[in-house]
């Protein structure tokens, strides 16, 4: 394997397919979200709250020290919990935000930004290849634009 495009090409492929997997697992996240709110959880021995909740089309990571909030009710510590919740919109919802002080840090962010995210990870190492493509590709590219713009016109008539 002397070639330099075929070098570090299985590297390349089990990066992309791991990225992929991750912007499929996005999607469908995305589109279970408005009918659950799945939530991951825990209370670490510190009281430091970590939870992952993704409700209405958005993920909502936040860690909160509960020792500094004013918390009258004493918690216990626990492992990873799991819960699936009905979606709840919060009055002043917003797609993003980012609170960091000293009680919080809270990240939120609609799913598409990982899933665009994800898919910029997964094709970035095959970038420097963009210079030689063959009919092959143009066909491929061709047709995931045309899929693009099908879902958008669909998506727009479907209001």
């Amino acid at each position: 394997m002397g070639n330099g495009a075929m070098r570090f090409r299985k590297l390349r492929i089990a990066w992309s397919v791991a990225w992929g997997s991750v912007a499929v697992l996005l999607c469908v996240l995305w589109v279970r979200s408005y009918e659950k709110a799945d939530a991951i959880y825990r209370i670490s021995k510190t009281e430091i709250q970590t939870q992952l909740i993704s409700y209405l089309g958005v993920i909502s990571f936040r860690r909160t020290n509960l020792h500094v909030t004013e918390l009258s009710i004493p918690v216990k510590p626990h492992g990873w919990k799991y819960e699936v919740r009905q979606p709840v919109s919060e009055f002043g919802f917003s797609r993003f935000a980012l609170v960091w002080n000293a009680k919080e840090l809270k990240f939120r962010a609609p799913c598409w930004c990982g899933i665009t995210l994800a898919t910029i990870l997964g094709t970035f190492p095959w970038l420097w290849q963009l210079k030689r493509f063959s009919l092959r590709t143009l066909l491929i590219a061709t047709t995931l634009v045309a899929v693009g713009l099908g879902l958008i016109v669909w998506m727009s008539q479907a209001d």
